[in-house]
């Protein structure tokens, strides 16, 4: 049924396949993605406003991430194809970096629902939210970091081959 309907729609995902494969750059790409989504939806889901305000920069910040993890995907899948899990030897630094920087994103998500869900006023009473902050700060920075590396290691991977 799914075939149908892609027969008669076409297929949304073409443009992802054409430009990121079927392999690791694609799933790299998806779970960077997947983890700016629950930023999103722990932001929908904050529980006041100033617990909103501070999720807010981190949602955006690691939403603007995603252009540059899409193009290091399309970029690393042109000069290094994976039509599997394999991943090609001379790129296993770019994918452990957009697999870090993912992994990186998700924590920062789930810091993001911690402070969200608590009452922020109680947090700052308790001298928590800078903590809080602090550690959200921490998390972002590593994001950045890891998808800092995984463009300096494809440039790396470029020039090699």
């Amino acid at each position: 049924m799914r075939e149908f309907f892609k027969s008669l729609f076409g297929n949304p995902d073409r443009k992802d396949t054409k430009e990121l494969g079927e392999g690791v750059w694609r799933s790299d790409y998806w779970r960077f993605r997947r983890a700016v989504d629950r930023m999103h939806q722990v932001l929908e889901q904050a529980q006041s406003d100033s617990a909103y305000s501070v999720i807010l920069t981190y949602a955006d910040e690691v939403g603007d991430h995603l252009d540059r993890v899409r193009e290091v995907a399309r970029r690393a899948h042109a000069a290094f194809p994976s039509s599997g899990d394999h991943v090609p030897a001379a790129a296993m630094d770019v994918h452990n970096a957009l697999t870090k920087a993912a992994t990186h994103a998700a924590t920062l998500a789930q810091s993001a629902a911690m402070l969200g869900w608590g009452t922020a006023t109680e947090a700052s009473e308790a001298g928590c939210l800078s903590v809080a902050q602090e550690n959200l700060d921490r998390k972002s920075g590593a994001v950045d970091s890891q998808i800092s590396k995984a463009e300096t290691a494809l440039q790396e991977a470029l020039q090699g081959t």
